[in-house]
């Protein structure tokens, strides 16, 4: 993918540097020409990043990047000053700027700051004197995406750091006679490296130790021997790696122009999208146009306040899933409350720096992903193996088997598989995934669990824990699943036919399977049987009841008249009743 620069600059000297440093990065150049409009060359160029000269370019600042804050047309272009001083972060954050870049500059230079634009790989130095030790975190960074260099002491870390800017530096807890502490100290004494986040590697968790080395600057701590788990996800915080699929969307509503900038630039360097709003109304909005990943609000705003756009998100389903971080200056432990009762998944106060930020960004994507996660599971097993799961994950004692009186329910298509003959694998799947839609929501609409979808067929169970109410329940369910099945072959490429065989009785219910491999809670046990084996007997676009689910709502159902079925594996005949309706019900 070739990515596109937009330099604007009226110094011949400084457009030759960076169409130069461009041109070795693979970047596009653009270039500006006091006889056009630079708005309207920018909208029609559309850069991927802007280097704009503070000095040689006649336009306000700040007005200008708000203008184009305010166009979600660059809602993801990456500003960057071009100065002959340095330009501080504080002038960056306020102005709306992405980064700066002094001239003259370097190829590191240049690279740092573009490196976000460009979504290259993100680069680990690591520090080690013994190569052997970090092996395995070497083999699973590379694995990851990461690139990473190996070095083995601090001359070999300081000369690396004149070619490349690592995103993330790991160092041992001992580099030759040098400690963590003092590698710490002497990174803060170089000003092309010093804002580069370190983790120390170390043996030695006293506390003391631990402290001292976070007074230095270090950002965490990575115990040895190490646990790769823990220490990913803490690797992946300060430096995440390659994203893969669509980029993530971040919406920053703030009043405040430098807090909202600040922000939006921490979201940038995490690789996301970014669409900003001045208040909890734009804000909402945005949310409900843009569908972002993550929303940071701060709590105190004109119009609509942080605290009532929350509100007003927790309402609509069509944004209420997305994580919230609050940022505030209200830190009062009955704020945080309030913020638990709307679902708010982070906190931030004010003051904060760039790593508050990234923890909280960090916890809020980690819950909204683990959500999303059980929400995908869902799909996939029964809901109530999906909370057994859980149980055990939090140390909740792993359900027993249990003899249980339920209702048991299936239903299965007439005639599938000259249809599947009939038609080609994308319309079979199709009409299928579109059935299962229709069948499922009438099933979940009264209290049945999904047990399994089996082929064609639907297993599912009532258990509530009251006979005759699953009983009912599964009756209703049955009749609404026939009458949604009318509406549904009106406009369905193939019309559809099933039937339903409904039995009540004692099941045994438990986790069955492979603890080495898999396991299922499910349903097992001859009243299971049973309600299969009527399924197969049913009428088409009918139902049967067994006399057993019968008996429990006989006052509550019209029926046809008693047959009697010998069933597959049955000495005795089973008596059945054709499902008609419900009483007082056309």
């Amino acid at each position: 993918m070739m990515f596109k620069a937009y330099i604007a600059s009226n110094n011949a000297l400084i457009s030759r540097m960076l169409n130069a440093a461009c041109a070795s990065n693979h970047l596009t150049s653009f270039f500006y020409s006091e006889h056009t409009d630079l708005m309207s060359d920018l909208q029609q160029s559309q850069p991927d990043v802007l280097f704009l000269d503070t000095v040689s370019i006649d336009v306000d600042l700040y007005s200008f990047i708000r203008q184009l804050r305010d166009d979600e047309t660059f809602s993801s272009l990456y500003v960057v000053l071009v100065s002959r001083k340095k330009i501080s972060s504080g002038i960056i954050h306020e102005s709306g700027a992405d980064a700066s870049l002094c001239v003259p500059f370097s190829k590191t230079q240049f690279n740092a700051v573009t490196r976000n634009i460009l979504k290259e790989i993100r680069q680990v130095l690591i520090a080690t004197p013994s190569v052997k030790e970090i092996s395995v975190l070497y083999k699973e960074l590379v694995t990851v995406g990461y690139e990473v260099y190996i070095v083995q002491n601090v001359e070999e870390m300081l000369e690396l750091t004149r070619r490349i800017i690592p995103d993330l530096i790991l160092c041992n807890e001992i580099l030759e006679d040098l400690t963590a502490v003092d590698v710490c100290k002497q990174l803060q004494e170089q000003p092309a490296i010093k804002t580069i986040p370190l983790m120390v590697l170390a043996k030695d968790c006293k506390a003391e130790v631990i402290e001292a080395y976070l007074d230095a600057g270090a950002r965490n701590v990575l115990f040895l021997p190490l646990n790769m788990n823990k220490a990913m996800s803490k690797i992946s915080v300060v430096a995440p790696p390659p994203q893969k699929g669509r980029r993530l969307r971040a919406l920053v509503i703030d009043d405040s122009s430098m807090v909202r900038n600040l922000i939006c630039t921490m979201f940038k360097h995490l690789g996301y999208l970014v669409v900003t709003a001045v208040n909890g109304k734009e804000g909402l909005t945005a949310a409900l146009k843009f569908k972002p990943d993550i929303i940071t609000c701060d709590y105190d705003m004109p119009v609509m306040s942080g605290w009532e756009f929350c509100v007003a998100a927790s309402r609509d389903d069509s944004i209420n899933y997305i994580p919230i971080i609050m940022v505030t200056a209200r830190g009062a432990n009955v704020d945080k409350q309030k913020g638990k009762v709307l679902g708010i998944a982070g906190y931030l106060t004010k003051p904060f720096n760039e790593a508050d930020l990234t923890k909280s960004i960090a916890g809020a994507v980690a819950a909204a992903k683990l959500r999303m996660e059980r929400e995908a599971l869902s799909k996939y097993i029964s809901t109530d193996t999906l909370k057994n799961v859980s149980d055990v994950i939090d140390g909740v004692k792993e359900k027993t088997p249990e003899d249980k009186f339920i209702t048991i329910f299936f239903s299965d298509i007439r005639s599938f598989t000259p249809k599947c003959e009939r038609l080609g694998a994308a319309e079979i799947v199709s009409l299928l995934n579109s059935y299962f839609t229709k069948m499922i929501k009438v099933l979940q609409k009264n209290n049945a669990i999904i047990d399994k979808l089996i082929g064609d067929a639907i297993v599912a169970r009532f258990d509530s824990g009251f006979p005759e109410k699953d009983a009912l329940d599964a009756a209703r369910a049955a009749l609404q699943m026939l009458a949604a099945l009318d509406e549904f072959n009106k406009d369905s490429l193939e019309p559809i036919e099933i039937r339903i065989g409904i039995n009540s009785g004692n099941v045994i219910l438990g986790n069955i399977g492979s603890d080495g491999y898999r396991l299922d809670y499910t349903m097992i046990g001859d009243n299971v049987n049973i309600a299969q084996r009527l399924e197969s007997q049913a009428p088409v676009q009918g139902c049967l009841l067994a006399s057993s689910t019968y008996s429990l709502i006989k006052n509550l159902v019209d029926v046809g008249g008693i047959c009697e079925f010998a069933l597959k594996g049955k000495k005795e005949k089973v008596e059945a009743y054709s499902l008609l309706g419900l009483k007082g019900q056309n």
